[in-house]
């Protein structure tokens, strides 16, 4: 992982000795979160477009399917 490998910093000032430091926290969850989430909105999308140029008949025809289809959308 990125935070277990050290790195020199320089200091400022006259004498301009590099310190040895390494990163502080670890962000892969949030990272992973949203990667998963924009994979997931993928599929969705892709779904959508089958579902509206595929079936367009039973779309136009069905009353519930468009008022779920934008609830889920909300949801995304």
């Amino acid at each position: 992982r990125l935070y277990q490998i050290p790195f020199e910093m320089p200091e400022c000032g006259e004498e301009a000795e590099p310190r040895t430091l390494h990163l502080i926290g670890d962000f892969s969850a949030p990272a992973e979160f949203f990667v998963t989430l924009g994979v997931f909105t993928f599929f969705y999308t892709m779904a959508a477009l089958v579902l509206y140029l595929r079936f367009h008949s039973l779309y136009a025809e069905n009353k519930k399917l468009p008022i779920t289809d934008f609830c889920v959308t909300v949801c995304f």
